[in-house]
């Protein structure tokens, strides 16, 4: 049984590590002074009390959050999300979106969202890593669905949060915790002995595969040298037809410079399955592909389609963001202005055209 004692003396052993090129800009200023002075009353209400910033969508207004519930709901129905929502409020959320006796989480409807895409890929999959899984909402989700083995790489103040929320929401389950103070890699007896593996990013693999790798919103919060090692380790250990799973901005600069989507370093040994703008966040792009035998250049094309998409994107405004934070009567009065503008009409043509040869 993993114990708060247990999480904590882990969470201080891997901090004692330099963390140089794992922790980019964007995180020194995000955990600031956060994790300093934790305690198990903190890490409970880590979803109430910022400690989870960053790595939460739960922020919306009411307004907001009835907008993706019913949107959802429309796409998804609610046998789905209500069969896949989780109902015991591990990290003590309370700003909630409430419909038919329910209390939606707005942040695991995204999640419920990318599951719905993934559902078909995932059936037969036995190993899953998800690099920057954030307090492991999504993994809950798959965990929950599929057997499979899955392994967490995040930073050591994310993964006391993961730590925290994995084994609430899985006392069964074996869960590994990286502790070595050498020798950091995974190997195929220790994956034997255990289901859920919440490691750092020095940690490395030995002598299997994965099927699945998974990036979500993390990729562009990091250096670039980062970036480039992380896709060396997929390239490396993804396995033979494998999948991976990779939603970030089309653009972002939080760290040293800026990232950009087109520019991730895809090798030739990929074809894309899914790939359009994430749903409810514009600025996002969603890209499923799978591993292939032979090399082409169908990724460099579809990573200059990105590139184009993602210029028309910078000039859209992310509608969510900001009906969440300027007045409603200033917002409506804007959309009118936009709407009204040729820029506006020139950019759902072309969005059409770009949609259309990719879904």
């Amino acid at each position: 049984m993993i114990t708060f004692s247990n999480i904590l003396n882990i969470y201080y052993a891997n901090n004692k590590i330099k963390l140089g090129q794992y922790k980019s800009k964007h995180w020194k200023i995000n955990y600031g002074e956060k994790f300093k002075k934790l305690t198990k009353n903190k890490i409970e209400n880590f979803r109430n009390n910022y400690l989870s910033k960053g790595l939460d969508d739960s922020y919306y207004s009411q307004n907001v959050q009835k907008k993706i519930y019913f949107d959802a709901l429309k796409k998804l129905g609610k046998s789905f999300i209500t069969s896949n929502l989780n109902k015991k409020n591990i990290g003590n959320l309370k700003n909630f979106y409430s419909a038919n006796n329910s209390k939606i989480d707005i942040n695991e409807l995204f999640h419920i969202f990318w599951l719905y895409y993934l559902k078909k890929f995932l059936k037969n999959i036995k190993i899953i890593c998800e690099i920057g899984g954030g307090y492991g909402s999504f993994a809950e989700k798959i965990i929950k669905n599929y057997n499979c083995k899955y392994i967490l790489i995040d930073l050591p103040e994310t993964n006391i949060l993961s730590s925290f929320y994995i084994s609430k929401n899985f006392p069964k389950k074996k869960i590994y915790l990286a502790h070595k103070k050498k020798d950091f890699f995974i190997d195929k007896k220790i994956l034997s002995k255990y289901d859920i593996f919440i490691i750092p990013p020095w940690y490395s693999f030995k002598d299997f595969k994965v099927d699945f790798f998974i990036n979500t919103r993390s990729f562009m919060e990091m250096e670039k040298m980062v970036v480039e090692n992380y896709f060396k380790l997929i390239h490396k250990f993804i396995s033979k037809n494998g999948f991976f799973l990779n939603i970030n901005r089309y653009k972002k600069k939080s760290v040293k410079e800026p990232i950009f989507f087109h520019q991730y370093p895809y090798d030739r040994n990929w074809s894309a399955i899914y790939s359009h703008s994430s749903w409810m966040q514009k600025h996002c792009h969603f890209l499923l592909t799978q591993r292939t035998i032979n090399k082409s250049n169908e990724m460099a094309l579809e990573l200059n389609r990105i590139k184009k998409l993602g210029i028309i994107n910078s000039f859209v405004v992310d509608r969510i963001f900001f009906k969440n934070i300027i007045p409603r009567i200033i917002y409506r009065n804007l959309l009118k202005i936009r709407r009204s503008l040729i820029l506006y009409k020139i950019y759902n043509f072309v969005k059409s055209i770009l949609y259309s040869t990719k879904k």
